[in-house]
């Protein structure tokens, strides 16, 4: 959790932002231990996942966290070096400073898609008046980020607004990319998408 945390680049970032894709790739590391070949361990929507030579594994990516109707499919071999897909958002189990129904995150293992997921959610964050935020000690005294600013509600936003938030993701996921710490992204807002790549998913049809 530790060092997903830190690859990720983001000093916003506690340890507890990679505990669910970590608890799963845990669970990996026990089932290759004993010989399992092709395996997926799903934590509430963090995926960790190894696939046997010769296998293929399709990974459906949800619409949002809310509504887990597929959009995108995800392919992955054992060629393809993908160890986790973890997704953010409005409606997870924890808090995120974002907009995003859905930030989902493709990396090497999933404590680090985990990690890449939440700064992801966390990039699509906008001002506007119908995003409404509080203090994280406010909604949760426990929590590992009491000052910042996370988001309980989102109502309909401008269609430039909704550009903006969903560039701003595509930026954090461009500078993920180019520090290895991700392999791919798939971020919705408000209905609309942005793939990186763009090849990273098929849409479902």
């Amino acid at each position: 959790m530790v060092d997903a945390a830190v690859q990720t680049g983001d000093h916003t970032l506690t340890p507890m932002a990679a505990v669910a894709g970590s608890i799963a790739q845990v669970a990996l590391e026990a089932g290759a231990r004993v010989g399992v070949g092709t395996m997926i361990v799903e934590n509430g929507g963090d995926i960790a996942l190894m696939v046997a030579p010769g296998d293929s594994v399709r990974i459906g990516v949800a619409e949002s966290i809310e509504r887990r109707r597929p959009t995108h499919v995800v392919t992955i071999d054992s060629s393809s070096g993908i160890g986790g897909i973890c997704t953010s958002g409005l409606g997870g189990r924890s808090f995120t400073q974002g907009v995003a129904e859905a930030a989902v995150a493709v990396s090497r293992t999933a404590a680090l898609a985990d990690a890449c997921a939440t700064v992801l959610g966390n990039a699509t964050n906008v001002t506007h008046p119908a995003v409404e935020q509080r203090r994280a000690r406010d909604l949760d005294p426990t929590t590992d980020i009491p000052d910042l600013l996370v988001t309980t509600r989102v109502g309909s936003l401008p269609h430039d607004v909704v550009s903006r938030s969903l560039e701003q993701a595509a930026s954090a996921g461009r500078l993920l990319l180019a520090g290895g710490a991700l392999q791919g992204a798939i971020v919705r807002v408000c209905g609309r998408a942005v793939l990186l790549p763009p090849e990273i998913a098929e849409p479902v049809k």
